[in-house]
């Protein structure tokens, strides 16, 4: 923190390190750093930033599962998970640094074994909204409509029927 503060070529008051050193870490690691006490000096606050931000990094959050919610669990569609940006992985600005692994920050595993189960994500996501799509087209096909335009957006108080319609009480059929 100190190197910091002679970089910046003025002394920056405490709480500006802090702020500056903390936005650079993933979102997560900001989380955690909110609910916790500052530590009494500056240095302190940086070296348990920094043990955060290794554990993190080491044992990074597990990918969100999917999961069904009420409305599609009758037609069978399974809905997918959303996940925030503080569930991805950070990704190296670098592609050497893809290449040649993590092993030299610590030995937490290849960036690129998670594209595999990212892809994955990104396709079953895909199939759950061609799914959702065809239920979708399928409810809203001229074939499989009981009721006219009307009738289906406005019930009963619909004033422009048109046939064919089969909606009970359809005497006042073209009556405005």
């Amino acid at each position: 923190m100190q190197d910091l503060n002679r970089a910046a070529g003025f002394p920056l008051s405490e709480e500006m390190l802090r702020y500056r050193h903390t936005s650079l870490m993933p979102q997560p690691v900001r989380v955690q750093l909110t609910g916790l006490q500052s530590p009494a000096n500056i240095n302190e606050y940086s070296e348990l930033v920094d043990k955060i931000h290794a554990a993190y990094t080491s044992f990074p959050p597990p990918l969100p599962t999917h999961h069904s919610c009420a409305c599609s669990a009758s037609d069978g569609v399974r809905a997918p998970a959303m996940f925030t940006p503080c569930d991805t992985l950070p990704v190296p600005r670098n592609p050497q640094v893809c290449r040649r692994g993590h092993g030299a920050r610590g030995g937490h595993g290849d960036a690129l074994a998670h594209s595999s189960s990212t892809d994955a994500r990104l396709s079953d996501m895909a199939s759950a909204i061609q799914r959702l799509e065809a239920t979708f087209s399928a409810l809203h096909s001229p074939t499989s409509r009981k009721y006219c335009y009307y009738h289906g957006r406005f019930g009963a108080a619909a004033r422009n029927c048109q046939p064919p319609c089969s909606f009970s009480g359809n005497g006042q059929r073209g009556s405005r």
